[in-house]
């Protein structure tokens, strides 16, 4: 048996150890990226059911505040009004004079607002003798209104819970006779001014408008080639088309896990047979409207989701292959490079022990190299490291600039939503109000008007004083909070009682800055909402840390139910201030029990 070589032995050896590497990098390698496609593809389902969840809760919350408009507009009151003096007996002549008179009515405002949304199909209208009116928002004559009783309109559930609960109702898809298509209703009462309900208004929202946020077709909105995002209502019947299925609103039944566990309040992510029965990742979650029970899914096919795993796996075998081959030529080389100086030694030994001791034996040395290749690799290492410490503290100097613009620009649109828009508006709609009035209110109206402008005048000032307190860092932050209450008890009679026991000195100017900004943020709370005639507010040091208290005696309110309101900008900013001063923040507030807030600052 032929004897091997020591360049075969190293060439074997370098083959085998070569090879074991390339199929643990490549399986490590498959699997990481297996995983990493995966984990982006829900991400990506996840992010788009965040984002549809997030339309259609908005989409809601814009049809109830125009709901809420229309029924406290006038127009709707005349047109009440006109309904009201409908009689069913009168001849055919007396009665297109009521719709002459309603559409005429109808197209001084409501029709360019409806018109302008684009989400409705009808506008309707009941009194409480039964009688309905309904308007074509699409045609603009005579025929778009109709009168009829009110059992005629399909919207008893509707009419029945708000005269039961007096609140906003919006009623589930049901199948409209006259259509044959699914549509819903959104209804408010219609008040007097001594709160009684003089009738009913209704928005019929057309299924267009859901599934134009719902339905995408378009491969690279996230969702490929086989991907959908769905709404399904409690009973598992869709409430938005599918992809797959034309006219599957009421029609198609999803009663998938992806659906069962929304219901039980799970929001997550999975892999299911959807409604096709087909294995889909799925991202699902269930929507917040009220009177609707609804959830959300967001999938894709799993076989399209893999696509790009199995491309993956054959470009890592084709790699690998690859890799083998440039492995054995490397291995031959660095052997003969290894093995020449040991056939020398060899060669050298065989004369020496023939007696010939002339010939010397060269000195093969690598201690040059590896000094060079350390000093090298030292080097490239120290360069690495300089690098890496220069992007970092790059990173965090943008950070720290683009944080400081970002939080400027949160609390610079909460001054002017909270203040000046809400003068605007205010200034807005008196203004629309014109129109409506007795030239004997005219004088009386327009005078409120100008002290409206001069509040906005105040408003616009004092906001452009607090972008930038001055006093703050030239006499200290007992100063600045002084000055801050004396201005608000001049202008809201409210009595402050200002307890400050804190040297500023101890205070950097972002705790100083951040403090002050507390403080103004809970004064000006109070002095808009709270209907307060005392509070009581103390500063104090105590055991290296801050302590803030802030106490009025106003008419409360549910905690619960305000922190799930949109509007809560204000106990959002201050507790996002005392988090970033690594602080803790507490609000205390009951129903006519008065408001209290706490907040304990560490000085380091």
């Amino acid at each position: 048996m032929r004897k091997i070589s020591l360049t075969e032995k190293i060439i074997l050896n370098f083959m085998l150890l070569g090879m074991g590497i390339i199929i643990i990098i490549a399986s490590y390698s498959f699997y990481t990226a297996k995983d990493a496609l995966m984990n982006r593809t829900f991400e990506q389902l996840t992010s788009v059911r965040t984002v549809k969840k997030n339309q259609i809760e908005s989409f809601f919350n814009d049809r109830f505040r125009d709901i809420n408009l229309i029924s406290g507009s006038e127009d709707i009151k005349k047109l009440l009004s006109i309904i009201d003096s409908y009689n069913f007996n009168l001849n055919k002549q007396s009665n297109n004079i009521h719709k002459n008179k309603i559409n005429e009515e109808y197209n001084r405002y409501l029709r360019l607002y409806l018109n302008s949304c684009g989400y409705y199909n009808n506008l309707l209208i009941f009194n409480n003798n039964g009688v309905g009116l309904k308007i074509n928002t699409f045609e603009n004559d005579s025929n778009a209104v109709s009168i009829d009783s009110i059992s005629n309109y399909h919207v008893k559930d509707l009419i029945s819970n708000i005269y039961k609960n007096k609140k906003n109702y919006l009623q589930d898809f049901i199948i409209n006779k006259e259509t044959n298509k699914p549509t819903m209703y959104l209804g408010s009462a219609i008040y007097t001014n001594n709160k009684q309900i003089i009738g009913i208004v209704a928005l019929e929202i057309s299924a267009d408008a859901i599934n134009a946020i719902m339905l995408e077709n378009n491969p690279h909105n996230g969702l490929g080639k086989t991907g959908e995002s769905y709404l399904v209502g409690k009973d598992f019947l869709m409430r938005s088309n599918s992809r797959f299925h034309d006219n599957s609103l009421l029609k198609t039944k999803v009663e998938t896990p992806a659906v069962t566990n929304s219901f039980s309040n799970i929001s997550d992510i999975g892999i299911f047979k959807d409604y096709r029965n087909i294995e889909v990742l799925s991202a699902f979650s269930r929507l917040s409207i009220p009177n609707l029970d609804w959830c959300i899914c967001a999938e894709i096919d799993l076989k399209e989701a893999t696509i790009a795993v199995y491309d993956l796996r054959n470009n890592v075998i084709l790699i690998s292959v690859l890799l083998s081959v440039i492995l054995f030529v490397s291995s031959f080389l660095i052997s003969k490079r290894i093995t020449r100086p040991i056939i020398k030694l060899k060669e050298a030994t065989i004369n020496i022990s023939k007696g010939d001791y002339a010939e010397k034996i060269p000195v093969y040395s690598n201690d040059e190299i590896g000094a060079l290749t350390e000093s090298f690799n030292f080097m490239v290492n120290h360069l690495e490291q300089q690098s890496i410490e220069l992007q970092e503290e790059r990173k965090l100097r943008m950070q720290s600039v683009l944080d400081g613009q970002e939080i400027e620009r949160q609390r610079l649109s909460r001054e002017l939503h909270d203040g000046l828009g809400q003068l605007l508006i205010a200034l807005k709609l008196r203004l629309e109000g014109l129109n409506f009035l007795d030239k004997s209110k005219l004088i009386t109206t327009i005078e409120g008007i100008k002290k409206l402008f001069d509040s906005t005048i105040d408003e616009v000032k004092r906001i452009s004083y607090d972008l930038m307190p001055a006093v703050l860092f030239e006499f200290g932050l007992a100063k600045a909070v002084q000055n801050l209450c004396e201005e608000i008890e001049n202008r809201t009679k409210i009595k402050i009682h200002f307890s400050f026991e804190c040297d500023s000195d101890i205070l950097n100017k972002t705790q100083k800055t951040y403090l002050f900004r507390i403080i103004q943020e809970a004064l000006n709370n109070i002095a808009k909402h709270a209907n307060a005639t005392k509070t009581e507010l103390s500063l104090i040091h105590k055991s290296n840390k801050i302590y803030l208290k802030i106490e009025d005696n106003g008419k409360g309110f549910n905690l619960q139910e305000r922190m799930n309101q949109k509007n809560t900008n204000g106990i959002y900013n201050m507790r996002e201030r005392i988090n970033l001063l690594n602080g803790e923040f507490v609000i205390e507030s009951e129903l006519n029990n008065g408001c209290k807030i706490k907040a304990e600052i560490p000085l380091d």
